[in-house]
């Protein structure tokens, strides 16, 4: 084999595990979560279900990892799950829970914080943010999807239509 054929080798096996996460994938509805859990996640009740940033926290469980405890919550949104919200059931568990991610999606992309609290940043493949206070130790891990918002880019070099010229359709949504 080439030796530039063996470099791309090695680096495309040394990447993080893919998008999604455990048993999950984005998208699934809550059954499929639920389905997919093996009977660690369920349905959660009504007074423990939340809405915040557009998604609806319905589905709740718990895992083991690195020796420690976890709550799980699946947040839900148009297209389906979207977001886990993972809590150390002991925030002293900070550690192990950043090493669990870690191990998953590779080093952290960012460091940040300040004497209260630390925030660790992940970004590939999927959105992860962990954040580590005295009493508390959390990530939140999102579907990486790439931004619908318009991008900056260089100004119209064309006329814009004239009133007489009809608009072109937009797509539908």
């Amino acid at each position: 084999m080439p030796r530039a054929g063996l470099i791309a080798l090695v680096l495309l096996t040394a990447t993080p595990a893919s998008a999604h996460w455990e048993y999950t994938r984005w998208g699934m509805n809550e059954a499929a979560v639920i389905a997919a859990s093996r009977g660690a996640a369920r349905a959660l009740p009504p007074a423990e279900r939340r809405r915040q940033g557009g998604l609806d926290y319905r589905v709740g469980g718990r895992i083991e990892a690195e020796g420690a405890a976890f709550r799980v919550v699946f947040g839900f949104g148009r297209t389906g799950l979207r977001c886990v919200s993972i809590r150390a059931e002991d925030p002293h568990n900070a550690p192990e829970l950043r090493r669990w991610i870690t191990r998953g999606f590779g080093a952290t992309r960012q460091i940040g914080g300040d004497e209260n609290q630390s925030v660790f940043i992940w970004s590939t493949p999927d959105d992860i943010q962990m954040l580590v206070q005295p009493d508390a130790a959390i990530a939140l891990h999102c579907a990486n999807e790439p931004s619908t918002a318009p991008r900056p880019g260089p100004r119209r070099t064309t006329p814009p239509a004239s009133p007489s010229t009809p608009a072109a359709p937009r797509p539908a949504r």
